[in-house]
């Protein structure tokens, strides 16, 4: 028997034994079931393959390397990590971090330290204060077969948030909202208080842009006053922005060609030329010509020699031009206005000729 009352000290290469055995690395001194010292692996205290049945609290830093099931109250207050799958019955708290490798089933369960999460499964009541993936941007949050059924946040971070119906709300480049679905941009919102119908793109000095048409039934001014309904009130003929001309010659009856689909006149005219130069368009007016010049410019007249056009209200020199009639006779005693396209330049000139010359029509739109 040895009674020591002061340092025990072992000199440098020295050994402590026990029994004749001395430890090795890695291993430490425990007291078995007979009170005696031996030496055992450090693994071997971890806990692996427990069941706790009764109210447990744990006070130094705990590792779980296999399955651990908790039957009763628990409570660590210490560092705890579970590198397998443990169960917990009863509510438990964690007072300290948690790092999870394997996975926890938990009916309640409270972390106030900082959590590193694989796998966690929670039927009742969770409160976590930190919650960190293990990895930046590799594991989610739920499943499309285990969805979360409702959620409350101060604040959410993030660049996109995609719904189930294919919607997305992501940024912009710029630092605005977008909503999208599979196939376009449905509203963005710009950081400047812009809006885009359709489109992110919006010019400096609009506030609000729409890819496509506006309906209302009133329209007011900017504080919301002196409102009007469209439908009682006369909105102008929409300024044309392209011209091109029928690539056949007609007279001026155009409703003796195939073209017309059996229309006359000014309707004939314009069904020649929806259906041979494009849908919308439809035969030009003088005035439209000039405004393509004035807003526009002359190079959408590029390649363009002449066509027959409405001047509506007959004008008068030596003979009278009336559109020929409306664009029904092609007698060479009637006159008909066209637009001679290169003619000195500078957009061309309107003219008259008889209505019985053929030429292509200027179709607008």
């Amino acid at each position: 028997k040895l009674t020591l009352a002061g340092d025990f000290d072992i000199t440098e290469n020295g050994l402590l034994k026990f029994n004749g055995i001395s430890g090795s690395i890695d291993q430490i001194i425990k007291i078995n079931a007979s009170g005696f010292p031996e030496w055992v692996d450090v693994n071997s205290l971890f806990i692996n393959n427990t069941t706790f049945n009764s109210s447990t609290e744990f006070y130094s830093t705990s590792t779980f390397n296999s399955s651990s099931i908790f039957n009763d109250a628990t409570e660590f207050n210490s560092t705890s990590t579970f590198n397998s799958v443990a169960i917990f019955n009863n509510p438990t708290i964690f007072n300290d971090n948690v790092f999870v490798s394997g996975t926890i089933y938990s009916d309640n369960l409270t972390v106030y330290g900082t959590t590193t999460l694989n796998d966690i499964y929670v039927t009742g009541q969770a409160i976590f204060h930190d919650i960190l993936p293990e990895h930046n941007l590799a594991y989610t949050l739920g499943t499309s077969s285990l969805v979360w059924k409702e959620g409350w946040f101060g604040k959410i971070f993030t660049p996109e948030i995609d719904f189930t119906n294919n919607w997305k709300l992501s940024t912009t480049t710029g630092g605005g909202l977008a909503f999208t679905s599979s196939t376009q941009v449905a509203l963005a919102i710009l950081p400047s208080g812009q809006v885009g119908v359709g489109t992110t793109t919006v010019e400096p000095n609009l506030k609000l842009k729409v890819d496509g048409n506006i309906g209302s039934s009133l329209y007011c001014d900017a504080n919301g006053n002196n409102c009007f309904n469209p439908n009682e009130f006369g909105w102008a003929t929409p300024q044309s922005r392209y011209m091109n001309t029928t690539t056949a010659n007609y007279n001026g009856n155009f409703g003796n060609y195939a073209g017309a689909n059996g229309k006359i006149g000014y309707e004939a005219a314009n069904e020649i030329c929806s259906s041979t130069v494009g849908a919308g368009y439809h035969i030009c007016q003088a005035n439209e010509i000039l405004d393509i010049i004035r807003i526009y410019g002359t190079s959408t007249f590029a390649g363009k020699t002449n066509g027959w056009v409405a001047n509506g209200p007959p004008g008068y020199v030596t003979v009278s031009t009336n559109d020929c009639e409306g664009y029904t006779t092609s007698s060479g005693f009637s006159y008909g206005a066209w637009w001679k396209f290169d003619d000195n330049g500078g957009g061309g000139s309107g003219k008259m000729i008889s209505c019985n010359s053929s030429m292509p029509i200027s179709c607008c739109k």
